[in-house]
This record gives structure tokens, sequence and C-alpha cells, in this order.
């Protein structure tokens, strides 16, 4: 079987993925859910030094501790990028990626420059408190599809974002050199602050998936969730090849 590294994106933590994580290890997989520094329960290490790299460095430290080679990489919202940014680092460790509602970066530019217009509340957001920080932007949004008992379970494990991770620029060349199985998941009722990153999914030629629900699926929908998952890790890397690819071994 497979083992899985679930990244989760902003404002969340490894928590978010405590439906699916048990359906995937019922299913043979083994699963790893790292929070990522100053996030989750590790909110308390907080600080303006908290950026995209020592994220990469947080997944790539398990990877190594944990002696995990050919993972399945599943990055959820910004945790997208942390996955690129792993992958363009330690393209040997990657057996296949998922991109899931993923907030993805273009290289040579950070993702305040990604994402444009949409960026101009998050930083403002973050300038008017303390420059190191910001809040969900739209918390309606992020709860979408949530029922009241578990977006009020969501909404009291929110965390503040760092905000260095946006405007740190990273050397992504090696990820988007790589050639490896991958798959870009599509929620029906997603993040907008995703959009740019499902549109250069579909510019690189992965293979998009739809699911029903908004930016949390893996709350509203941990079994569809944990199926898909599962059925990509079983299925022949070379239906998921880019561009005509020729087949190739895991």
């Amino acid at each position: 079987m497979s083992t899985f590294v679930l990244v989760h994106g902003a404002w969340l933590g490894g928590w978010v993925w405590s439906r699916v994580a048990p359906d995937l290890r019922a299913r043979g997989h083994t699963v790893h859910t790292p929070t990522l520094t100053g996030l989750g329960e590790r909110d308390h290490l907080l600080g303006p030094d908290v950026d995209l790299e020592m994220h990469a460095t947080d997944v790539l430290s398990l990877l190594d501790y944990e002696g995990i080679d050919r993972a399945i990489l599943v990055g959820h919202g910004y945790g997208g990028a942390v996955v690129q940014r792993v992958a363009a680092l330690a393209p040997e460790r990657v057996g296949r990626l998922v991109f899931l509602d993923p907030l993805l970066a273009r290289e040579g530019a950070s993702l305040i420059e990604t994402l444009g217009a949409d960026a101009v509340g998050l930083r403002a957001r973050a300038y008017d408190d303390d420059g190191v920080s910001v809040y969900p932007p739209d918390i309606g949004l992020l709860l979408d599809g949530l029922a009241g008992r578990d977006a009020d379970w969501v909404e009291d494990r929110l965390a503040p974002m760092p905000v260095a991770p946006y405007e740190q620029t990273v050397d992504l060349a090696a990820f988007f050199a790589l050639d490896r199985p991958t798959l870009a998941v599509r929620p029906s009722r997603g993040d907008r602050l995703a959009a740019s990153g499902l549109a250069l999914a579909a510019a690189r030629g992965y293979q998009t998936h739809e699911i029903a629900g908004g930016h949390l699926v893996m709350i509203t929908k941990p079994e569809p969730t944990a199926e898909l998952l599962d059925n990509f890790a079983r299925q022949p890397a070379g239906l998921f090849a880019r561009d005509g690819e020729a087949d190739r071994p895991d």
C-alpha cells in the first residue's frame, strides 16, 4: 500500500484530516498529517520568520525522520504551495501528487503576486494588525457546507495564518521539471483563491477531478475524499501522464 502525507491549508492544522486519515488507514495505507509551524497545536511558534521555506522543511523533516520515499503528497489550499516546494527540494521522495483546491505558486513569483488583486485585502488586514499574521478573509466561504456543529468545531480550531509565506519567492524550477502522476481536485464550491492554482494545474496538463462540496471537503465529504485518494493511489501511473507522456513506473 501507499504512504500518504496530507498537508493542510491556511488557518488549519493536521486536525483537519481527522476523518479522512482513519479511512485511508483502514484501506491499508500509511498516513501522516503534519501540522505546519505556527498553526494548529503549533500556533505558539508563530513569528515573523515562519515562511514557506520553513513549512516545506516541516514536511521534509517528517519524510526524513520517518524514512519515507515515494510518498503521495496531498496539498490542500495553501498546502499545495508547500507541496510544490517539497517536491522541488526532494523530488526523489515524491511518488505522486494531489492538489486539493490548491493555492499554487508560479516560478519566480510570490503567492501575493500570483493571487494579484485577490491578495490585496489579505495583506492589508495583516499590516493593520501586527504585520505577522492574518485571519481568514472570508470565514463563511471557508466554512461553506459545514453543519452547525462542524462549523463550530472548525472555527474553534482556526489559527492566524503567518503572512511571510505569501510574500516569499522560492525556487520551483525542479518542481516544474518533475514528472510524477498528479491529480488536481476541484470542489464544486471551492475557494475563489484557489482558482489561479487550478488554472495552473490545467495549464500543466494535470488530470482534474471534481468533488461535491466546499473548500473543506475532507470534513464535509470524508468518505468520498478518502475513496478518491485511495483510487488515485491504486491506478496505474500512465493514467495520469501529462500531455500524452508514456507510462512510467512508480
